[in-house]
């Protein structure tokens, strides 16, 4: 069985050898070898079609994006809601209360998402 695995590995590894050929590998030392490593994997990494992981801040950053960008919606969707309910509250002072009340709160809403986007920006930049 493991010689079955090893034929098996060797013939992987020879398959996959012509995608890594073209692939520049140097060895970098930086700080008198503390910090040695191979710069190919990226490289390696493109040519091979394998996606790069990526990293827990980005998803955290790519969840708030979404998460504000629905918020926005939500809230514009509210202000044309509002409109229309005073537009056509035809003299009724209680229906035209509540319709100014929403287009408050929407425009509220707005101005708190704009500075939420503001407050993420500036916290992924000092981040990165």
């Amino acid at each position: 069985m493991k010689k079955y695995f090893l034929l098996a590995s060797a013939f992987l590894a020879f398959l996959l050898l012509p995608a890594t050929a073209d692939a520049v590998c140097t060895f970098k030392f930086e700080n008198l070898g503390i910090n040695a490593g191979f710069d190919c994997v990226d490289a390696i990494r493109d040519e091979s079609g394998i996606k790069k992981v990526p990293e827990p801040i980005d998803l955290v950053i790519t969840f708030l994006n979404v998460a504000l960008t629905l918020a926005a919606i939500i809230a514009v969707i509210g202000l044309v809601i509002s409109g229309f309910r005073y537009m056509t509250a035809g003299g009724n002072e209680s229906q035209a209360e509540k319709a100014k009340h929403g287009i408050m709160y929407a425009i509220i809403g707005l101005v708190v998402i704009g500075i939420s986007v503001a407050i993420v920006n500036l916290v992924v930049r000092s981040l990165k």
